[in-house]
């Protein structure tokens, strides 16, 4: 079906949706369509794309996704492969027929984009770039496609029957190490983001690393750098002068 029937038949269209996935960019916020391919196992047709910018499915009579997946084509994003739960069942064929509002959040996905080297980071975010290895030896091979992503520390929450705790955001814009490890992990704080301050730092970051499921996190650097941090400044980016090793990294 053409992508100009979703403004000929928008009713028909709305009830026999079976499925729509929205590709969030992790720092602005924004859904992207364009420069990207999305299928799901199991069914024939393409998606259409509508006017808010989320790929949609119609019903293929019994059907059922697994598995999206999502191919850059042009766009500066990774390569995403993510699993579909259980769906509720069609909505009916009758159009005058009701159809239950609590389906409609369970028939839509939502997938946080990971951006490439490529990507043009925006002029407030912060950027730290450096290279994941196994151990801190200097010739310790590189660890490949783990996820890595910044954390924030926010202002403490303060409870008068417990110390305060430190409070840690994570960023979604989490990227993939390259086959040398060398990854460029982002953070845009988001409207009202009320960040730990001291009189010598603006905010405090930590490196989040999931691999293959497992989740480990680095110590807490400031910026700006304390200057005798391993850290090279340049603008909004930062750079790490030693690699980062895995077996250093701690549980969260």
């Amino acid at each position: 079906m053409a992508a100009s029937n979703l403004q000929k038949e928008p009713d028909i269209l709305r009830r026999r949706v079976l499925f729509a996935v929205g590709l969030i960019d992790p720092l602005t916020g924004q859904l992207v369509s364009s420069g990207m391919k999305v299928s799901l196992d199991e069914l024939l047709r393409r998606p259409i794309v509508n006017r808010s910018g989320y790929f949609v499915w119609l019903v293929e009579g019994d059907a059922r996704p697994s598995t999206v997946t999502v191919v850059p084509d042009g766009a500066p994003y990774e390569r995403e492969t993510v699993a579909v739960g259980p769906l509720p069942a069609p909505p009916p064929e009758d159009p005058s027929l009701p159809i239950d509002p609590a389906d409609a959040p369970k028939r839509r996905l939502h997938i946080f984009l990971r951006p490439t080297g490529a990507y043009p980071f925006p002029d407030g975010a912060i950027v730290v770039r450096g290279k994941l290895t196994e151990t801190a030896a200097q010739n310790a091979p590189a660890v490949k496609n783990a996820r890595i992503g910044l954390e924030w520390k926010a202002e403490s929450q303060q409870n008068t029957n417990a110390p305060a705790v430190a409070n840690w955001k994570r960023s979604p814009a989490a990227a993939a190490t390259s086959d040398r490890g060398e990854f460029a992990a982002a953070l845009a704080l988001p409207p009202g983001a009320r960040p730990e301050k001291t009189a010598t730092k603006t905010i405090a970051l930590r490196l989040r690393c999931d691999r293959a499921g497992v989740v480990r996190v680095g110590g807490e650097f400031a910026l700006p750098p304390a200057p005798d941090a391993e850290i090279i400044s340049e603008r909004n980016t930062y750079f790490l002068e030693t690699p980062v090793a895995w077996n250093q990294l701690q549980a969260p």
